[in-house]
């Protein structure tokens, strides 16, 4: 998701409506129920988020300006189990 990276307006979007719709997934597979009208836990939520995804967006953009880890990073195409032989064998 590092295309995100300072795009704080398409970031406020998706926190608006990807939140509500995700929380109206998990309600109709049984796996949250709202006890208030709908609509204004969904307009709840859907503010809540369209803050907090730019924000976390804009604390990894600040991470990785400064050092932190690089975006793009990728796991080792290894399995967990050769990676970690492979480390054994290299602190040898």
């Amino acid at each position: 998701m590092s295309w995100l990276s300072r795009r704080y307006g398409i970031c406020a979007c998706f926190g608006l409506l990807g939140a509500p719709l995700a929380f109206f997934a998990g309600e109709r597979f049984g796996a949250i129920e709202f006890l208030s009208p709908r609509l204004v836990d969904f307009a709840i939520l859907g503010v809540v988020w369209s803050f907090a995804v730019p924000l976390l967006v804009f604390i990894s953009d600040r991470w990785a300006s400064q050092g932190g880890v690089v975006p793009n990073y990728r796991w080792p195409s290894t399995s967990v189990q050769e990676w970690d032989a492979q480390q054994a064998v290299e602190k040898l």
